[in-house]
This record gives C-alpha cells, structure tokens and sequence, in this order.
C-alpha cells in the first residue's frame, strides 16, 4: 500500500493488486468446488470403513479438512497395512492430485501471466491515476 508513491514500485502494487483480487480471488473458489467434491466422494467411500480405523474421514468436516491438507501437499494418503483399501480411494486420490497439482496450479499461473500481461499496457496510468488520488 505505502509503496504506491515510489515510481520503481507504484506500478508493481498495482499489478499485484488487481492479481490478489481476481485471480487468486476466482482460483480460491475453483478450488473450494474441487476440494468439497473430492471430499464428499472420499467420505461416502469412508463411510463403509470402520470409523475407527480411519479416524481423518469420521465426519465430513474432518475429510474436508484432510483433503486441504492433501491440496496444499501437507500429508500424503493414509493406508493402514494389513486391511483392505477400496480401490476408488487409490483413483480419487490419483486424479485429485493431477488435478490440483497439475490443471489447476498451472491454471493460476496462466491467469496471473494473462493479468500481467493485460495491467502491463495501462499500469502507468492507472499508477499515476492512484498517486494522484
């Protein structure tokens, strides 16, 4: 914010601003879609498994919280040896993983590019239009 009246930096923030509030702002809400889809796909699976075993898929909220933590690459899928793991588990867990980590990052990377590419030809003026203001 206080960096809007430096000439090198103003038109920056203004690049930046207009990322954070579209771009970031339509990804998180793909993403939101993404992560309550899969999550209700791996709770009903879950749901014929013995709570006890599985206790990160007990409720909905907890599968939902789990499987940010999986978007966010903070743990990995949990398989207990020695007892049968639905196989549709192996495949949502494959194709949330190419999804997240390869379709949509690489989405958000695109957008970003294309946002840059957009402000690039007006962020002068829009800079100048701030200071101003």
């Amino acid at each position: 914010y206080f960096a809007r009246g430096f000439k090198l930096l103003g038109p920056f923030v203004v690049t930046i601003q207009k990322i954070m509030c579209g771009d970031l702002h339509k990804f998180t809400w793909l993403l939101f879609v993404v992560i309550v889809g899969f999550s209700s796909g791996l709770w009903v699976v879950f749901m014929t498994q013995d709570p006890t075993m599985y206790p990160s898929f007990s409720s909905f909220g907890l599968t939902l919280f789990y499987e940010f933590q999986v978007a966010v690459a903070m743990v990995n899928l949990i398989v207990i040896p020695n007892e049968p793991t639905p196989v549709v588990v192996f495949v949502l867990y494959v194709v949330f993983g190419m999804l997240v980590f390869i379709l949509l990052f690489n989405m958000v990377i695109a957008m970003m590019n294309d946002t840059h590419l957009r402000v690039a030809e007006e962020r002068e003026e829009v800079w100048r239009a701030q200071v101003v203001a």
